[in-house]
């Protein structure tokens, strides 16, 4: 009997153990970046789908700006709402819908421009809490109208950053961690960026698809050579994320992107179908 109790209390708390795990990682899908071909950068928000809340601490500051947009595939409607609580006080918030033909997501999604609403605040300190109820898919961020003290960013500062063209993705297990690798086995890689910033270039090969574990690869900015990179991988406990087959440790190459508007393009020299990840600087990401 005492068996089959330590039994029963084991598997509660396993069960307890992986319902954090899911809250917690669904916390961090959370955050979903949008690019603006126009200005080059990324801009940070919260993805809330229907139905979803979103509580926001306020501060001291006069004002807050809620900028909101939808992820618009399929979106037929000409405005949205949302629902707004602060200090028990509803607002009901509605928007016209715009179609952005300079913003997207950077897992390509199309999104609507971008909306805002200010709140003037009396009572500082209290939550305000945001509730999806547009039927879509929806990006939020509370913007307080206050001054804030600018923190330091160092060049070290990396946001990963999908390449506009590529042939083929691949998911690879790192430390227990999936990661998202792009091949441009016919055609390069390829993508579009503002600089000025730094780009941060991985690469890796799958190692039951070589003869041996060395690689050549150049980049191209704006159909000009500036990198030329050479050299041999050891082996990794790092593996696709099917498990079919290992990879190799990573080899690191940083270019600067001058400012201005540029296209950078990789191509393999050998082998073919190189794997590559991308970074880009968090100095290019922008603030709404």
């Amino acid at each position: 009997m005492k068996n089959i109790t330590r039994e029963k209390v084991i598997f509660l708390l396993i069960f307890v153990l992986m319902v954090i795990m899911v809250v917690n990682a669904s916390q961090k899908q959370k955050k979903y970046y949008v690019f603006n071909s126009s200005s080059g950068k990324l801009y940070k928000y919260i993805k809330l789908m229907p139905g979803e809340k979103y509580s926001w601490e306020t501060s001291a500051p006069d004002s807050i700006t809620v900028i909101s947009r939808l992820i618009t595939n399929a979106v037929a409607d000409s405005q949205y709402f949302y629902d707004a609580v602060y200090d028990g006080e509803s607002h009901k918030v509605s928007r016209n819908i715009r179609f952005s033909n300079i913003s997207r997501g950077v897992n390509g999604d199309k999104v609507s421009s971008w909306n805002s609403y200010r709140f003037y605040l009396t009572l500082p300190g209290k939550k305000l809490v945001i509730n999806n109820s547009s039927g879509h898919p929806m990006l939020v961020k509370v913007n307080p109208d206050t001054r804030k003290v600018k923190k330091h960013k160092t060049d070290t500062d990396y946001i990963a950053y999908p390449p506009d063209y590529y042939d083929n993705s691949l998911d690879i297990l790192v430390n227990d961690k999936v990661y998202t690798y792009y091949q441009g086995n016919y055609n390069g890689i390829a993508l579009d960026l503002q600089g000025p910033l730094n780009l941060k270039i991985i690469n890796r090969l799958i190692v039951d698809k070589v003869e041996n574990l060395s690689f050549n690869w150049k980049a191209y900015l704006d159909d000009k050579e500036i990198l030329e990179a050479a050299d041999s991988l050891p082996y990794s406990t790092s593996c696709l994320a099917d498990s079919s087959s290992i990879v190799t440790q990573g080899k690191i190459n940083i270019i600067n992107i001058p400012k201005g508007k540029h296209t950078v393009k990789i191509v393999d020299s050998q082998p073919q179908g190189i794997l590559y990840r991308l970074y880009i600087s968090k100095s290019a990401v922008g603030k709404k």
